[in-house]
């Protein structure tokens, strides 16, 4: 069936009618991703979606802190476990009271990082980050460092 041309009465000018923006959109991403969401075989043959796909935290973290200057060298170590859903890590240094800073990011360990000198309590958080995003800090790795 060959398309009418505009001018043949038949034709139909209703509009497209586009869904509205709204909360509808997130369910929408959360639905494909949902249906995307990789899976693993169980013993019994089943199927089964892996727990959140988040992944896993690091574990034997280390941070060694050597001064130069008015700089401090940090080198980050951590160790993963094989996980299908770690993409990178993230290094956050929260100083005092203030909230986390993001200082690094990468893949693999260890991680060198170049601060200045602080007086101030630091401690080094390492957040693990999948394809689906990144896992709270709350339930991250972390220890504390001096940098004066």
């Amino acid at each position: 069936m060959l398309p009418r041309p505009l001018g043949d009465p038949t034709f139909r000018r209703s509009p497209i009618r586009w869904p509205a923006r709204g909360a509808h959109l997130q369910t929408q991403i959360q639905q494909i991703k949902g249906a995307s969401q990789p899976s693993r075989l169980s013993p019994t043959g089943v199927t089964q979606l892996a727990s959140q796909n988040m992944p896993k935290s690091v574990i034997g973290l280390s941070v060694t802190v050597h001064p130069s200057g008015s700089q401090r060298s940090l080198i980050v170590s951590f160790i993963r476990a094989p996980d299908v859903f770690f993409n990178k890590v993230n290094v956050y240094l929260r100083q005092g009271t203030q909230p986390p800073v993001l200082i690094a990011a990468s893949p693999i360990s260890p991680i060198n990082v170049s601060l200045p000198k602080s007086q101030s309590p630091s401690v080094i958080i390492v957040q693990s980050e999948g394809n689906w995003g990144p896992i709270p800090l709350s339930k991250s790795p972390s220890q504390s460092v001096r940098l004066a």
